[in-house]
């Protein structure tokens, strides 16, 4: 609340860049997806990220999501309705109906559990995976164990190498709270352990 004795304003504009950086992924995700690959960044252990080149692909292909949720569904609607194929990792059957109903195939499987998610995508073609997991608060699973762990868990599941991974992260791997720009030539020095964990998985 910017009104609040408490408002940080270097850390409302670290919020709303951070909604504005998922925005303009959407964005490039509707105008570049048919015929361009997205933007690749650096590693996280690197002192500063790079911007890769596009690649240009004429074929969309089977796309894997994980995480299909605020950003991955709309994500997923998008590629199918470029002619592609999209199938979602999710924990829940309800949530498989209402996938299914979208023309997402869905697949229930457990991130933290390897096994379940290894053979369902034994052998399916998957040419691009998008992952975009958040963390459910509510869930007994830890954070950490969340983002590296079961980051893990879906790279060793996907027996077949995928042509392009697009993995979704956070700007608090960031950490300045100053109110300055942040770009992907900023130093990723975080300050919350949420920051930390996801600097680690990338």
């Amino acid at each position: 609340d910017p009104h609040s004795t408490d408002f940080n304003e270097g850390l409302w504009r670290t919020c709303c860049a951070s909604f504005v950086q998922h925005s303009r992924l959407l964005e490039t995700l509707e105008r570049d997806w048919p015929t361009h690959a997205t933007v690749e960044r650096g590693f996280g252990s690197l002192s500063s990220r790079n911007r890769g080149a596009g690649v240009v692909s004429r074929s969309l292909g089977d796309l894997l999501i994980f995480g299909c949720g605020f950003l991955g569904l709309r994500a997923a609607r998008l590629w199918i309705s470029r002619g592609g194929a999209v199938r979602a990792i999710t924990r829940s059957a309800a949530r498989a109906e209402r996938l299914r109903h979208d023309g997402i195939g869905p697949i229930v499987a457990d991130l933290m559990d390897p096994g379940s998610i290894r053979e369902p995508l034994a052998d399916l073609p998957i040419q691009h995976v998008l992952y975009c997991v958040g963390y459910d608060r509510g869930s007994l699973v830890s954070k950490e164990s969340l983002y590296i762990d079961g980051l893990k868990n879906a790279v060793e599941a996907v027996a077949n190498p995928a042509a392009r991974w697009v993995y979704v992260s956070s700007s608090s791997v960031y950490g300045q709270d100053d109110g300055s720009w942040v770009d992907e030539t900023s130093p990723t020095e975080p300050i919350s352990d949420g920051g930390r964990i996801c600097l680690r998985a990338e």
